[in-house]
């Protein structure tokens, strides 16, 4: 027998071999249509206040299906999984991430629940806010406010020359704080 002859029939008895193995069933499906979850879908029936600050609120999450023990619980406002800090079956208690946005998709997930609750839009804002116009040798040392809400800063810095003063107070212009923000602006004993 010649070398071609030879490959050729090595080659058939391969395909031959390759197509006789391929016959086997495939394994039964591991789904079963008639499981169900061990625990329920959890539902957001609202979230307490209608808007807050960030990493300054405190949230309060209503709704079902949520478990008793805080760290069965997993809160994310977008990607940010926050820490549950007090949880019942229809209340869940957490600090606000550090994410000012005007809509963050909060969902929740609940140990041996398979889905998460539907998405719900929530606002956190900035509770600070960065004012003022420095030059780069002035620090602000203070603030004080005035009983208009007006914000007053304490510059401190290198003066450009030696007959002015090293510190000065002065407003920063077009700044007040809101009355959103934790902030108790009281004038002091004069």
């Amino acid at each position: 027998m010649s070398q071609r002859v030879r490959a050729s029939f090595l080659a058939a008895a391969f395909v031959v071999t390759g197509l006789a193995a391929c016959n086997e069933d495939p394994p039964p499906s591991a789904w079963d249509p008639e499981y169900t979850s061990p625990r329920p879908q959890p539902v957001i029936t609202g979230i307490a206040p209608e808007a807050g600050l960030a990493n300054v609120s405190v949230l309060t999450i209503s709704g079902r299906y949520f478990d008793p023990d805080p760290p069965h619980n997993l809160v994310f406002f977008d990607n940010v999984l926050v820490p549950v800090l007090q949880a019942a079956p229809t209340e869940l208690h957490m600090k606000a991430p550090d994410l000012a946005k005007d809509s963050i998709s909060v969902k929740i997930g609940v140990y041996r629940a398979y889905l998460y609750s539907e998405p719900v839009l929530y606002r956190l804002s900035a509770a600070t806010q960065e004012t003022g116009n420095f030059q780069p040798n002035e620090v602000p040392v203070g603030v004080e406010c005035d009983t208009g809400g007006n914000a007053y800063v304490s510059i401190g810095g290198v003066p450009a020359s030696a007959s002015e003063s090293s510190r000065s107070l002065r407003p920063v212009a077009g700044v007040s704080i809101p009355s959103s923000l934790p902030v108790r602006c009281q004038r002091g004993p004069a």
